[in-house]
């Protein structure tokens, strides 16, 4: 029963009594008139509950205010289930009013609190998918917390979701129920999940592509009979849109009681020809335009053909790529290669022409593999040498292993490791012996939201008989936009006699850099790079320091950086660097 009486002017106390429905309305009357529901100034609670009542009360109609009565019927109801739905049962409520303003004084009284929780999955076999016992023992309601209602219904939600988006499509909650038990002052939750019958994939029907059913079949990877599974269906479905075959696609499911699903995907093949163009900047390079010719889609196995061209202020390249799919399309392939490229940076002058075959394969487990085997000619000129012409035949490996968490452009946390491994001998009809090894590791972290570290580190080795006999293009340089900031792009490393450079037979270089969000798309950052290309071990590090922004634009981080160099004969110089990629 509520208790009633008549404060100053104008009031109401009641005590509220037990209801589950979740609707807020507060209303304040004076004078017979019309008072504005937002301006009510409301006491006694604060976060979350005093937000929602703000929420609401903005949301209201003004009341007119000569009834007293209707003041009661109108304000007792929503009030209570508004405060019920934070655990508020036994909460006393004022509504004052002194003819200047209104105020909604509450006293909360102690909040109903988490008692026991009986969550169990019947009808169906748990052993097959242990993802329910591990929900039902891992639930929100730890005993002796505040109740939140919103808790009970999203957790009631997505228990039934899991069971359907599992393939459980006939799934139901037989019992739900939130026992509020007043006398002990808290909450018990029963749940029962009738889960029943595991759905299967039943007939998969593919339409409006020119490619072939087996291609098809290795692209979705699905086949009749295994577990029907709505997240699988949409990765399929993102498979098919990203692999670059199609320019749209659809996938109809429809239940077969008892046990199965019919797979309708409709599939609309890419145009047969692609044309895209692309430009930059960055200091390194300077500007930089892109571009490619690619006929995606050769014939009905899936063969795929592209022409590039890319041209900056340093080099040239054109290239051509046949790719050639393998059991598992997207993930395994084979590539044949052809290019020129002609570059010309600080002391190097170098020519390429080169054909190969490539093998990539991206494991279950994250990993991406790459075997080569490439024929090169390189004509170069590195410093004061003579101009060469070395023709050699190029094996060559690398693995590589990008983890992330958040948004691939913007991530929260991720790491990305690689290594290389090239080689050339004269067994193999080469004109020089050499073996190169390279590697390195990027790392970011984010933490209280807005603050972030990012810390690289690169090693590299040249194994040879006569370093002067290894190609231009396989030597170790640093310095630049992505290495060493406050030096010139590539122009760390030894020098000859004549002052220019030569390339090192070894690579380290390090970086530390701090950033912190001032914008939703930008950040500050602080940073310091040191590193070296080296013949000796007695040669020194290069090292800088500088300040730089960054903004995340559509495309990917637009770095804008001022370095420089702390510890060499170049310290009076400053370097602005502006250059764009991804974190990792």
């Amino acid at each position: 029963m509520s208790k009633t009486s008549f404060i100053a002017r104008l009031g109401v106390t009641f005590r509220l009594g037990i209801t589950r429905r979740f609707v807020l309305l507060t209303l304040a009357l004076w004078h017979g008139s019309l008072w504005p529901a937002a301006g009510i100034d409301i006491t006694g609670v604060e976060g979350p509950v005093a937000d929602n009542l703000r929420l609401h009360l903005s949301r209201l109609e003004p009341l007119p205010a000569a009834d007293p009565e209707l003041l009661q019927q109108r304000l007792q109801g929503p009030v209570t289930q508004a405060l019920q739905a934070f655990g508020y049962y036994q909460a006393e409520v004022d509504y004052r009013t002194d003819g200047e303003a209104v105020t909604v004084a509450i006293t909360p009284g102690p909040a109903v609190t988490w008692g026991e929780a009986d969550i169990r999955v019947v009808d169906g076999d748990q052993t097959l998918d242990p993802v329910f016992a591990r929900m039902a023992v891992q639930h929100p309601f730890e005993a002796g917390t505040q109740i939140n209602h919103a808790t009970y219904e999203n957790f009631k939600r997505e228990f039934l979701s899991l069971a359907q988006r599992r393939g459980y499509l006939d799934a139901e909650l037989t019992q739900h129920q939130l026992r509020i038990d007043l006398t002990r002052n808290r909450a018990d939750v029963a749940l029962v999940l009738a889960i029943g019958t595991a759905y299967r994939i039943g007939e998969i029907d593919y339409s409006g592509s020119n490619l072939s059913p087996q291609l098809l079949q290795q692209l979705t990877q699905l086949t009749p009979g295994e577990s029907y599974d709505v997240n699988k269906i949409g990765e399929v479905y993102n498979r098919l849109l990203n692999s670059g075959y199609f320019a749209a696609v659809d996938i109809d499911t429809a239940p077969r009681p008892p046990d199965r699903v019919q797979l309708q995907i409709t599939l609309v093949d890419a145009p047969s020809h692609r044309y895209t163009t692309g430009a930059g900047f960055g200091t390194d390079t300077g500007p930089r335009l892109q571009l490619s010719w690619q006929r995606p889609r050769i014939n009905r196995r899936g063969d795929s053909f592209q022409t590039r061209l890319e041209a900056s202020a340093i080099s040239t390249e054109v290239s051509t790529q046949y790719r050639i799919p393998w059991h598992h399309p997207l993930e395994r392939y084979l590539t044949w290669k052809n290019g020129f490229q002609e570059k010309d940076v600080e002391d190097t002058e170098t020519e390429i022409i080169t054909t190969g075959l490539s093998y990539h394969n991206l494991a279950e487990d994250g990993w991406q593999y790459s075997y080569h085997v490439d024929l090169e000619q390189e004509t170069f000129q590195q410093g004061s040498e003579p101009e060469k012409t070395v023709t050699f035949v190029v094996p060559s490996s690398s693995w590589s292993r990008t983890v992330i968490s958040g948004q691939a452009r913007a991530p929260d946390w991720g790491y990305r490791l690689w290594f290389g491994l090239q080689a050339s001998s004269t067994a193999l009809g080469s004109d020089t012996d050499f073996a190169r090894l390279s590697g390195g590791l990027r790392y970011l972290n984010t933490w209280a939201e807005k603050n972030q570290v990012i810390a690289r580190a690169e090693l590299g080795a040249i194994v040879s008989g006569d370093f002067l006999d290894v190609p231009a293009s396989r030597r170790f340089f640093t310095g630049g936009d992505q290495t060493v900031r406050g030096f010139d792009f590539e122009t760390l490393s030894p020098r000859d006699a004549e002052g220019e450079l030569t390339g090192g037979q070894y690579l380290n270089a390090a970086s530390l850099e701090y950033r912190r969000q001032w914008r939703p798309s930008w950040q500050w950052a602080v940073f310091t790079d040191s590193g070296r290309a080296y013949n000796d071990n007695a040669e020194p590090f290069h090292t800088s320091a500088g300040i730089g922004l960054r903004w995340q634009s559509p495309i990917g981080v637009v770095a804008f950086d001022i370095a420089k160099p702390v510890d060499s004969d170049r310290s009076d110089s400053v370097r602005l660097h502006i250059y764009m990629g991804l974190p990792l």
